[in-house]
């Protein structure tokens, strides 16, 4: 929802939710999704480049987002890890790692074929995403 641009006082957070009060009414996001990427047609997205931790990278999603229909079974979301020379890491391009709603998780692990990012652990990379109707709201481990 829009909350507008005038608030009286910043965010309570209660209830694993940010409570926001405008004059006499509260609007409240949870504190884990406060803003996200999303595309109703086909999206590209890429994180910046990082180092893969030793522990496997997680997803924040909703597929189908708030807002969007299953369309029947027409949502995605697929990742693909990029080395710092621009190229697709064998074995964790975006064709192995396809997924289709329904998903509402807030640690939903990324597997490639089954694999995760594990492996490459120490490795600098960052992840492409291509999808449709879905909201990104973080990337973890």
């Amino acid at each position: 929802q829009n909350l507008g641009t005038s608030f009286l006082a910043g965010p309570i957070q209660a209830a694993g939710k940010l409570l926001f009060y405008k004059r006499d009414q509260v609007w409240g996001v949870p504190e884990d999704r406060l803003t996200n990427v999303s595309a109703r047609s086909n999206g590209l997205f890429e994180t910046r480049t990082f180092t893969v931790p030793t522990r496997p990278l997680q997803i924040n999603l909703q597929l189908p987002g708030d807002g969007y229909s299953n369309y029947s079974n027409e949502v995605y979301l697929m990742a693909e890890l990029v080395d710092d020379k621009n190229h697709v890491i064998s074995g964790y391009d975006r064709n192995a790692c396809l997924l289709q709603g329904p998903i509402d998780s807030t640690r939903l692990v990324l597997r490639w074929q089954g694999a995760t990012s594990e492996p490459l652990a120490g490795r600098r990379a960052r992840l492409r995403f291509c999808f449709r109707g879905a909201r990104i709201f973080a990337v973890t481990a």
